[in-house]
């Protein structure tokens, strides 16, 4: 039978795990995200807005 097992003298060092590169937004990120914001706003503000002039609304 053969013996796998190694003595603590020769194993190998286990590789030091590599981090991943940090998340970076990209540079039009910003743009894509306010533009939601003006958007989700202006969905929201809408029906608001028309309540208060009196028009009826659906």
């Amino acid at each position: 039978m053969i013996d796998h097992r190694t003595a603590a003298s020769t194993r190998r060092p286990v590789a030091a795990v590599q981090a991943d590169a940090p998340l970076v937004l990209h540079p039009r990120g910003g743009v894509v995200i306010v533009g939601l914001l003006l958007l989700m706003l202006g969905l929201m503000l809408t029906p608001l807005l028309v309540g208060w002039v009196g028009l009826p609304i659906g």
